[in-house]
């Protein structure tokens, strides 16, 4: 008798083991699910390495059919424990925000390197050419001199024109 309860120990333990398993994975899939159905500005703003990005990116494109739910499921499997907690709480904050609000690591450095060019002027915007001298420098300059310039409100759109135009500069060099 003892022998019996023993397997049935082990094959509830088991199949337990095994539901919790699925449970996770179901848990996975549903957050790769909502954080694609993300606006794309929010997927820079994610803490995932490049290939997860990538794979969310791919997902908003795909309908639902078999071949997203293996990517889905593939990705689910593969991501390491330590990033599901910080995707989560990530998701959880970014869902709350406007597209308009979502602050990237993208935008943080074109708007440090624009607060450097109105504050350093000459000096910074000569590091700056050199690091990325494919770039329409007559633009640039409007751009710096009228941001240095205005006042009020025009002050700030043209510090903000700056800043998409370093945003702009910064994206199309890095892919390079």
């Amino acid at each position: 008798m003892s022998a019996d309860t023993d397997t049935e120990t082990d094959e509830l333990s088991r199949t337990a083991r095994r539901q919790a398993e699925r449970d996770l994975l179901d848990e996975r899939r549903a957050l790769l699910d909502a954080v694609a159905a993300l606006p794309p500005e929010a997927w820079d703003a994610l803490p995932v390495d490049h290939e997860l990005r990538a794979a969310i990116a791919q997902l908003a494109e795909m309908k639902a059919d078999s071949a997203r739910r293996r990517v889905i499921r593939h990705f689910a499997r593969r991501t390491p424990k330590s990033v599901w907690p910080e995707l989560r709480a990530a998701y959880e904050a970014l869902s709350q925000m406007a597209p308009e609000e979502i602050v990237t690591p993208a935008d943080e450095a074109a708007q440090a390197w624009a607060e450097r060019l109105i504050a350093e002027g000459d000096a910074a915007l000569a590091e700056f050419l050199d690091r990325y001298w494919q770039l329409d420098r007559n633009h640039l300059r409007r751009l710096l001199r009228n941001a240095m310039n205005r006042e009020g409100n025009a002050a700030e759109r043209a510090r903000d024109a700056l800043t998409a135009e370093i945003k702009a500069i910064r994206a199309a060099h890095d892919e390079d």
